[in-house]
């Protein structure tokens, strides 16, 4: 039987695995900011947002995890520039992709991702450490 407590420790203590999964996640949002426009299925803009968000909510919070152990309380400004870097990178990406085009807008829900993960992450790290576990 696994123990899931012993388990945990594992992923803690090897924080080069939400490091490769950060990476891979940025992997995905540049792939699918790759996709020409016309291959888009269309969508409502909110769908657009909420897809944005959930993006960088969960970079955000790969990076976080990866780091915390090696910059504590200093690692919500590190992914807050990083995650925002790569934000208006993607951006300035999708400009040179046909039928795609850089967007303030979702550049914000970007930053409004950011801000989620930072929340959800921090909440978690705080209730995670009041449990003891």
């Amino acid at each position: 039987m696994i123990n899931k407590h012993k388990m945990k420790n594992k992923l803690d203590d090897n924080p080069i695995i939400y490091a490769v999964l950060a990476v891979l996640w940025a992997g995905v949002i540049y792939i699918g900011s790759s996709i020409p426009g016309s291959n888009l299925p269309s969508a409502p803009d909110v769908t657009s947002s909420v897809v944005h968000v959930t993006e960088y909510a969960v970079l955000s919070i790969l990076i976080m995890q990866a780091f915390w152990k090696y910059y504590g309380k200093f690692v919500i400004l590190d992914t807050a520039i990083l995650v925002v870097l790569y934000a208006i990178s993607d951006e300035m990406h999708q400009y040179f992709v046909p039928g795609r085009f850089s967007d303030p807008v979702d550049l914000a829900f970007d930053i409004l991702g950011l801000i989620l993960g930072v929340l959800i992450f921090v909440v978690l790290h705080i209730k995670y450490t009041k449990s003891g576990g």
